[in-house]
């Protein structure tokens, strides 16, 4: 249970779609965002859609 929220906010940034190179680009480009503590990442497939990120887009990030 979350009992206190420091500083949370939301920034809709809409969806990020594309190949795991733009992916990975475009996560990197939130990472550069002074202050951002992280993003929740939400697939259509959960087992399928995690997998594929950690084989295919965790490689390519800069930020990790």
């Amino acid at each position: 249970i979350i009992t206190e929220r420091q500083n949370a906010f939301a920034l809709n940034i809409g969806k990020i779609v594309g190949s795991h190179a733009t992916v990975a680009r475009q996560l990197d480009e939130l990472a550069s965002i002074e202050g951002l503590k992280g993003v929740m990442c939400i697939f259509d497939d959960f087992v399928a859609g995690t997998e594929d990120f950690g084989r295919h887009v965790m490689p390519l990030l800069r930020c990790r």
